[in-house]
């Protein structure tokens, strides 16, 4: 609220959530699938050069096990982290680096806020990257929809997976567990 009374815009500006073309949507989520797949790697190339401590490691195993409640893990990593992550970043932050610097500029100045947010070095690399996605799709859409989509289910994904009877050599295995790269 606080961003948005220093914006001096309205809140449809400032966090615009224009509709977007089924084609698009579909195309979009395919992408960042790939991408955060893809992108899982280098967090483990990351875990490979500095061990995570441990109390992090319990931090993100309380988070995706859900055995504090799978509906609040859910509610926290799919719902409030998006929305308030991607309102401060690509609504706040993007809109006015955009306003002042030239389109590239603002994406990576915006990425990288937005990786350093996280306070974690073992995901600094995902982080920039997919910031650096969801600010290139909110320019390239001027509505939040893409990247709120991208980054739930960026956070859906550990959630779910770690809660099916599925594994994913190197991108479902645990932070706190034996560090494999995809094949």
């Amino acid at each position: 609220l606080l961003g948005l009374s220093m914006s001096k815009l309205p809140a449809s500006e400032t966090f615009p959530l224009g509709v977007t073309a089924p084609k698009l949507i579909f195309a979009a989520v395919l992408t960042m699938a790939g991408a955060i797949v893809l992108l899982s790697e280098g967090d483990n190339l990351m875990r490979s050069i500095f061990l995570p401590p441990q109390w992090l490691v319990q931090i993100f195993e309380e988070l995706t096990s859900g055995e504090q409640g799978l509906w609040g893990s859910f509610l926290a990593l799919v719902v409030v982290a998006p929305l308030t992550e991607e309102f401060l970043f690509r609504g706040l932050i993007l809109n006015g680096f955009l306003q002042r610097y030239s389109k590239w500029s603002a994406i990576l100045l915006s990425s990288f806020l937005f990786a350093a947010f996280h306070f974690n070095p073992w995901q600094f690399i995902g982080a920039f990257a997919l910031g650096a996605l969801f600010a290139w799709l909110y320019v390239q859409t001027r509505s939040l929809f893409l990247p709120l989509l991208g980054h739930a289910l960026n956070n859906a994904l550990p959630l779910i997976l770690s809660n099916v009877d599925i594994k994913i050599s190197g991108f479902s295995t645990e932070i706190g567990e034996t560090l494999e790269f995809q094949p």
